[in-house]
């Protein structure tokens, strides 16, 4: 009863124009980019710290001295190089193999509406619950009773309610039905929230897999003696 009581009193959104989305560059698709993109910046980023190692710049902040560094078991830049290649064209081959160009998307505008409408959710939701504790909000409150602290605090949840309307949106203008409140944290959710999440997550998983492979052949003495040279070779 709660969950189709709060259904009832939300925005209805219009079917989802669903389609392609055009490509961020003319001549790469999109869905190519996860795995072009970050074998282009390890080339970037390792030829500039190429560059200042070679040119002894910042050496005050190394932590070791080039005499120490002269010292370690060092691979050749040739051996360097043609072991990231092969590790990028795996990464490479796996990303290509696994993409997918059928992907559809929906308008940025829609997806904010439907973010406004889920938040929209979770204030009618707050709201009935206060309701069910025994408190009414003055949003709710049809009496003109003294108000208590409680319905004090909940005021601008209440005006921010009703200040909004619950008829249903349309594409040309699909953020007309919520609040300046809803509309921008919906804003915030789309565009910085939920792409970081996403981003922190990738990375996450990125580094611990490249992390953990790494440590793998340094501890496991097979894998350092038997496939190193294999690639080195």
């Amino acid at each position: 009863m709660l969950k189709a009581g709060i259904q009832h009193d939300l925005p209805a959104l219009p079917p989802p124009d669903v389609g392609p989305r055009a490509s961020l560059l003319p001549f790469l698709a999109d869905h190519h980019l996860p795995y072009v993109v970050p074998a282009l910046f390890y080339w970037v980023i390792s030829f500039i710290f190429h560059y200042v190692d070679t040119r002894g710049l910042f050496s005050k902040y190394k932590l070791h001295t080039s005499a120490e560094d002269l010292t370690k078991n060092r691979a050749s830049r040739k051996d360097v190089i043609k072991f990231a290649l092969i590790q990028q064209a795996a990464q490479c081959t796996l990303g290509y193999l696994m993409a997918d160009d059928s992907e559809q998307f929906v308008s940025p505008q829609y997806a904010i509406a439907a973010w406004a409408q889920k938040l929209r959710y979770c204030e009618l939701l707050l709201l009935q619950c206060i309701e069910y504790a025994g408190f009414q909000s003055a949003f709710t409150s049809k009496g003109s009773g003294p108000m208590s602290q409680t319905v004090i605090w909940q005021d601008d949840l209440g005006r921010s309610l009703s200040n909004s309307t619950t008829g249903p949106i349309y594409l040309g203008d699909s953020l007309a039905s919520f609040s300046d409140f809803e509309v921008t944290i919906a804003k915030a959710l789309y565009w910085v929230l939920i792409p970081l999440f996403q981003y922190l997550t990738a990375m996450v998983l990125a580094d611990t897999f490249q992390y953990f492979t790494h440590r793998a052949f340094h501890v496991n003495k097979w894998l350092y003696s038997k496939q190193i040279p294999s690639f080195t070779n």
